[in-house]
């Protein structure tokens, strides 16, 4: 059985103390000393909401001007939120047909999709990691904050990302002098050939620079710079900017880069978090999926989903589409063909209206939604 995170720092704190309070910022810390600054550090954190776009993510296969907005809400015990979707300079990231909420509360991870109003639901233990790509949120590996002290913390190239983690984890050894990364005198947590992690122990223990190996050829490495922090709480420091670089080591040895990747934070606190946000309530027309060849609506209504549609048809239809190229030509496939659903629902709306005008009566509530049809 493991012991749950938040009874690990405090064990820590209880045989290290708190020396480490009065350390000065240019000295070095013991290592005693360095693993109970960490362990104090994950405690203060309950709770993350933050908000940033990425650019240069995925240069082999997206636009130039692409970007991926995300929304992260993360809440002690074991409460997550995250809303994703990719945007461009004349597109907002709430038009992405793809765009989706996860939320996991409890024993459940619900999936929305709002571009059809569509929803999935699965069973999640409460100790269980994060399903999919959920385990790779960016701010979290970055910084090594996690609220969710129940479940299973994220891991960068198999290494954990956690603070609370670090603090315990014995194939780990503080190096003996200090390094100057920004202009900040940093303490430097090894393991040696896989994992090195730069702590500003001044500002709250806050991680400034990490690169981590895999541990399997091809080897993969990963490099995070975080920069330009701001106080979000007493000691407790956070990024307004990341940059991330992906690299393989090449058989003569040699880096090869694949992404180089970086994040401008929107906003960002440790402040608590509503817990009604963590609570999915299906709005009206919602559909279930309840398997490839079963779904329900679930939210009665749902009319208003064609005014949607051809809205967000009329948007579109407002920005330049873009030039299908090799780069392109998924999200530009895509668009084009929910456009021209959208243009289907414009010319029902419109024969509806037109109906309606001709016998003098205004629009009826339908008995119905069309979803249901």
């Amino acid at each position: 059985m493991v012991l749950p995170i938040a009874l690990a720092c405090v064990a820590m704190r209880l045989l290290v103390g708190d020396d480490f309070a009065a350390a000065s910022p240019d000295m070095p810390m013991s290592e005693p000393e360095l693993r109970s600054a960490l362990a104090a550090a994950a405690a203060r954190v309950d709770a993350l909401a933050v908000e940033y776009e990425v650019t240069g993510y995925a240069a082999e296969i997206a636009p130039p001007d692409a970007y991926f907005h995300k929304r992260i809400m993360a809440s002690a015990p074991a409460s997550f939120r995250l809303e994703s979707g990719h945007g461009r300079d004349a597109w907002s990231w709430q038009d992405d047909p793809h765009r989706q909420l996860d939320v996991i509360d409890g024993e459940q991870v619900t999936v929305w999709f709002p571009i059809d109003r569509t929803f999935s639901r699965a069973s999640l233990a409460h100790d269980a990691p994060l399903p999919g790509s959920l385990a790779t949120e960016l701010f979290v590996l970055a910084t090594g904050l996690w609220p969710c002290r129940d479940r299973p913390p994220l891991r960068l190239q198999g290494a954990p990302a956690a603070l609370a983690v670090l603090a315990l984890d014995r194939e780990y050894a503080l190096r003996p002098a200090l390094e100057s990364v920004a202009g900040r005198p940093c303490h430097v947590l090894a393991r040696e050939g896989r994992d090195v992690v730069w702590i500003d122990v001044a500002r709250g223990c806050c991680i400034v620079q990490r690169e981590a190996r895999s541990d399997a050829a091809p080897v993969a490495v990963t490099r995070l710079a975080m920069r330009d922090f701001e106080p979000a709480a007493p000691d407790v420091w956070l990024p307004r900017s990341i940059e991330g670089r992906l690299s393989v080591v090449e058989p003569d040895g040699r880096e090869r880069q694949l992404k180089l990747s970086h994040a401008r934070i929107l906003e960002a606190t440790v402040a608590p978090v509503d817990p009604a946000v963590f609570v999915f309530v299906p709005p009206a027309g919602a559909l279930e999926s309840r398997g490839k060849e079963s779904s329900v609506q679930v939210a009665p209504g749902g009319s208003d989903l064609i005014e949607e549609l051809a809205a967000w048809s009329s948007r579109m239809h407002a920005s330049p589409v873009p030039r299908v190229t090799p780069r392109s030509s998924t999200f530009a496939l895509d668009v084009l063909a929910l456009l021209a659903g959208a243009a289907v629902a414009i010319a029902i709306v419109q024969l509806v209206r037109s109906r309606d005008h001709a016998r003098d009566l205004p629009s009826p509530e339908p008995q119905s939604s069309p979803r249901s049809a």
